[in-house]
């Protein structure tokens, strides 16, 4: 059985020759690269389905102690996974740095962001998983007391082009609330999910060795995962693969939470404040925001104003976010080429690069202005420094365009009077006004979507949404005590909804007489 672990790698080969970009996976092993130097970094065993299995069972089996303990035990065990990280944070950095491609100046960044939203879910778990009460919207209902009570065992599937802030947190989240988890990393970004789960392991105790534990492989290794009996998944990723580990948990009905990368997109409105606006576009499209833009609609008054200060500003900040990246895949390399050439081709113009700007590994800053409605850049997503920049008549055709592209899962509106209006109108899951698109707590889906609730008391107010077993144990725990309160009339007519429930248990009568 392979085991589930990394060794140090001997060799000192290369793994990127002449612009070429190798796959990761060769047999049984997975090797992590530096896409710009094409430098080895490490080595890892390719788990097959019964190591991941048995390390699912491994993570069941530390649950009956991990869930019971408090919010604040947890909390404790998360700061110190937070700390251990940020006396690391230089070498996280450089790491992130070399097997991403990542510019230097973004990565320190992206790891204090990850450090806060680990202390995020340390510090806000506790509050948000509190007990409840819900008052009953009538006097013939029942108040309800919720509390909420961990899935168990939870799947991460991490993402390879943002495999630090949303990774852990999901992964803090799920702590958080009780769970345990199995953590498999992207292929391309092995190296940072490792150092992850060793940073969880040296800060805590070896107690702790199998709260969070980790796998090592590809698609098939995160299939194996979808299919070893999880209690809930968290994947982040594409809409493709979205779909796939739908369809792997489906098999089984394990619940899914989807964190699905997807394309950013601007609107500039006539009275925008284009200086403003031209920062957010520039870190929206080529830093690390936590969704990228890929397309900017402005309207054609202001066109001209923004891409003469968006070349000012990319000319005059060459040391800024627009710089080369190094592309982790081959087929990245590939789509971004075959789409500048498709958008060229059918009329689109360059304003910052061009045909010359893909230098496999290496991608240079693009920006093309007005491709055709049917050119790639617009109907397919487009990895890399590039950016898209379109002209509208007015902000009424931008908001049905961003709209109508269901690959738009973000929006950011530039507009002095009427941005409020405008960003209402737009249907994406997030919509940030008069800035970029910040990384931010409200983000992220927090605690509760690691839990599950249950009402403990209760009665019909707010339990409708309850497994059936959950609302027969709330009903007929306070079924006697109601029944005391009414006549012979009352008390049959208050009865029949929660036999309804209960009757292929105990006939109406014997319940009535006490025996519930």
């Amino acid at each position: 059985m392979p085991i589930a672990g990394a060794r140090p790698l001997e060799l000192t080969g290369r793994a990127v020759r002449e612009g070429a970009v190798p796959d990761p996976i060769d047999g049984k092993v997975l090797r992590s690269f530096d896409p710009a130097t094409g430098e080895w970094l490490g080595e890892y065993v390719v788990d097959d389905e019964a190591s991941v299995d048995e390390i699912v069972e491994l993570a069941r089996d530390a649950t009956p102690w991990w869930a019971p303990a408090t919010t604040r035990e947890r909390g404790r065990c998360l700061m110190r996974w937070a700390d251990r990280l940020a006396a690391d944070a230089k070498e996280l950095a450089v790491l992130l740095h070399r097997e991403l491609g990542i510019p230097e100046h973004e990565c320190h960044p992206e790891v204090l962001a990850a450090l806060e939203r680990i202390r995020a879910s340390a510090r806000h778990a506790e509050r948000i998983l509190r007990r409840h009460r819900i008052a009953a919207p009538s006097p013939r209902e029942l108040d309800t007391t919720v509390t909420y009570r961990p899935y168990g065992v939870v799947g991460a599937l991490g993402s390879w082009n943002d495999p630090l802030w949303t990774t852990v947190g999901v992964i803090a989240d799920a702590l958080a609330a009780g769970n345990t988890v199995v953590f498999k990393p992207s292929e391309f970004a092995t190296a940072v999910g490792k150092f992850l789960v060793d940073a969880f392991r040296v800060a805590n105790s070896a107690a702790y060795l199998n709260v969070l534990s980790i796998v090592y492989g590809d698609g098939r290794t995160g299939a194996a995962l979808c299919r070893s009996g999880l209690d809930r998944v968290a994947f982040l990723g594409s809409l493709v693969n979205a779909r796939r580990v739908l369809a792997l948990c489906a098999e089984n009905v394990v619940p899914v939470h989807i964190s699905r990368s997807g394309r950013g997109a601007m609107i500039i409105a006539d009275d925008a404040d284009m200086a403003g606006a031209v920062d957010a576009a520039v870190h929206g499209a080529f830093g690390r925001a936590e969704y990228r833009i890929e397309v900017v609609y402005v309207v054609a008054s202001a066109r001209a104003r923004f891409l003469e200060e968006l070349r000012t500003t990319l000319e005059r900040d060459r040391g800024g976010p627009a710089v080369s990246r190094a592309m982790k895949t081959a087929r990245a390399i590939e789509i971004v080429g075959r789409h500048i050439d498709n958008a060229l081709v059918l009329g689109a113009t360059a304003l910052i690069g061009g045909y010359g700007s893909v230098r496999p590994p290496f991608v240079d800053p693009i920006v093309l202005v007005d491709p055709a409605d049917e050119s790639l850049l617009l109907t397919e997503r487009t990895p890399g420094p590039v950016l898209t920049v379109r002209t509208v008549p007015d902000v009424d055709e931008a908001a049905h365009l961003v709209n109508r592209d269901r690959s738009v899962s973000s929006a950011t509106v530039s507009s002095v009077r009427h941005g409020t209006a405008l960003a209402e109108r737009l249907v994406a899951e997030c919509v940030v006004v008069n800035r970029g698109l910040p990384r931010s707590q409200e983000l992220s889906p927090g605690p509760l979507e690691f839990a599950l609730p249950r009402c403990v008391i209760g009665g019909e107010s707010g339990s409708t949404t309850m497994p059936a077993w959950v609302m027969r144990f709330t009903y007929l725990s306070v079924l006697r005590k109601l029944l005391m309160k009414y006549d012979m009339d009352d008390k049959l007519r208050l009865y029949r909804p929660f036999a309804v429930l209960s009757a292929h248990r105990r006939s109406e009568p014997e319940m009535y007489e006490g025996k519930a």
